[in-house]
């Protein structure tokens, strides 16, 4: 009867102990250990999401597909990464999923295509404990235009404005690093005031159905000479043209000259080359320049430097963009140089029509 006891504690004592331990591990597990095992990784959920940012802006292919590469941490879990992308306002279907990564492990990579227009791409990842899914993530893929000169480029105007479409974006830029992309709206630059680049970017997309985004690099009260190789201003110009990759944009605009009064037409033209050939060198590639006809001060052109301007389009350098000099005081502030409302409005109709001629005329595919 001894023995039958003495069995009989131990069972029930061991069987106590076996509940206890199960209910200690519940809630270290809840509460305890389940965060830190979170973060060491045993879980199927994305950690990071790498190579594409919200509302990011990729400038379209033409003889291919437009493709990213995006990569990131998952947790171990994770046995296979998928993704989808839908224009717009689409819905994604159970069958509208493609396999982006089928064995991640710590990390996971593959390759998207988009097309141009509006995407939101969908990342997901399955496995033992289910299927989670990122925040979406919009993109768009359309034609994008670096802006440099000085400030008429940047945005001077007493009043401000913002793109009426969604399909327009602005990059917001520091230290030479885009750090966010936005909605089109002014300033453009930091303490600046209102652009021509909102209306732009809002008369293109009416006219060709793509979307448009702008990455403004220029700077009030510049001269040619704060462009040269070497300046604070065309660093800035490189780091942003860089970030972007080879043919990673459709041309950059440039509308500078006011600042130059008293320069002669060789030596305007010779630095502006210097510009245009330096960027081409240092990023690798031969990006397009579109370059404005523009000198006006006090209400007062330059013939050399409009002149100097136009000895670049003759050279082959730059395409000749629009002539904005034929805006006379009716159409800027009273500082007498800077476009007020009615003068950024029709600076934007002239940048368009120049634009929509070298771009678009000939068909969307033309690559300038």
């Amino acid at each position: 009867m001894k023995v039958r006891s003495f069995f009989r504690h131990r069972l029930i004592g061991a069987s106590l102990a076996f509940f206890a331990v199960v209910v200690l591990a519940f809630v270290v597990w809840s509460g305890g250990l389940r965060p830190a095992v979170a973060q060491l990784g045993i879980s199927t959920e994305i950690k990071s999401l790498d190579g594409v940012e919200r509302h990011a802006f990729l400038q379209r292919h033409f003889a291919e597909p437009t493709r990213i590469a995006i990569g990131g941490r998952v947790g171990l879990l994770a046995d296979r990464i998928e993704y989808a992308v839908t224009e717009a306002g689409a819905a994604v279907g159970p069958d509208g999923w493609q396999i982006l990564d089928d064995a991640p492990g710590w990390r996971f990579s593959g390759e998207v295509e988009l097309g141009a227009g509006r995407s939101v791409l969908f990342v997901r990842s399955s496995g033992a404990r289910g299927i989670r899914t990122l925040v979406p993530t919009e993109i768009l893929v359309g034609d994008l235009y670096v802006v440099a000169g000085q400030s008429n480029a940047a945005g001077a105007a007493r009043t401000f404005f913002s793109s009426r479409s969604a399909a327009v974006r602005v990059a917001e830029i520091r230290d030479g690093q885009i750090i966010r992309w936005r909605s089109c709206a002014d300033p453009q630059v930091r303490n600046g005031g209102g652009s021509v680049w909102p209306l732009v970017g809002d008369a293109l997309v009416e006219k060709t159905g793509i979307p448009m985004g702008f990455v403004n690099c220029a700077v009030g009260a510049t001269s040619i000479d704060d462009w040269q190789p070497g300046e604070a201003a065309f660093e800035v110009l490189i780091s942003v043209l860089r970030k972007l990759g080879p043919q990673g944009i459709r041309a950059v605009l440039w509308h500078q000259g006011e600042a130059d009064h008293g320069m002669t037409a060789d030596e305007y033209s010779e630095k502006l080359a210097a510009v245009i050939l330096g960027t081409r060198e240092r990023v690798g590639w031969n990006m397009p320049w579109v370059v404005a006809q523009t000198s006006l001060d006090n209400l007062k052109t330059s013939p050399a430097v409009r002149s100097g301007q136009a000895m670049v389009w003759a050279k082959g350098l730059a395409l000749r963009g629009p002539d904005t000099d034929v805006l006379d005081e009716a159409f800027r502030e009273p500082d007498r140089v800077h476009f007020d409302a009615n003068g950024t409005r029709a600076a934007a109709g002239l940048w368009v029509d120049r634009l929509f001629e070298i771009f678009y005329s000939n068909g969307d595919t033309s690559e300038g």
